[in-house]
């Protein structure tokens, strides 16, 4: 889950153009990866693993200045990944913003199917930290001796 408010707020903390939203995966085989320094200041991205491992990857969630959407050209397909990062890499000032928590891809059709069972075990989950509808939640420290 992103707090898109803590992303803004970072967003405009860092001297960015653009952010990419990052998050760190254990085996990052058959995904792009984002080559950033001590500042996540993005120096570069990296083919598709070839190989299993963790690695820093984009999450294909982006915070871009509203000039910076002026450059892009308005007719033909693009690819943010293939088209644009690359230069904007080079020529401006791109961060990674980095995320914790879980990373559900969607990015092929076999991924897309596979991400019902992903949010049925994320709700399941949720259902047992709530408490039961209804009843009320009272702290240790204010229950009576």
């Amino acid at each position: 889950c992103i707090d898109l408010l803590d992303l803004w707020h970072w967003h405009q903390v860092q001297p960015a153009h653009a952010t990419v939203v990052t998050a760190t995966i254990r085996n990052a085989h058959g995904f792009g990866r984002i080559a950033a320094d001590e500042s996540n200041r993005v120096h570069g991205l990296l083919d598709k693993a070839t190989v299993e491992g963790p690695g820093r990857i984009n999450t294909g969630i982006y915070v871009l200045h509203a000039p910076l959407l002026d450059r892009i050209p308005a007719s033909g397909a693009l690819s943010i990944e293939q088209d644009l990062l690359p230069r904007w890499i080079d020529n401006l000032a791109v961060f990674a913003y980095p995320t914790g928590g879980a990373f559900l891809d969607i990015g092929t059709p076999e991924s897309f199917s596979n991400a019902d069972r992903f949010f049925i075990s994320r709700q399941m989950h949720m259902d047992r930290l709530s408490p039961t509808p209804g009843r009320e939640v009272v702290e240790a420290s204010a229950m009576p001796a």
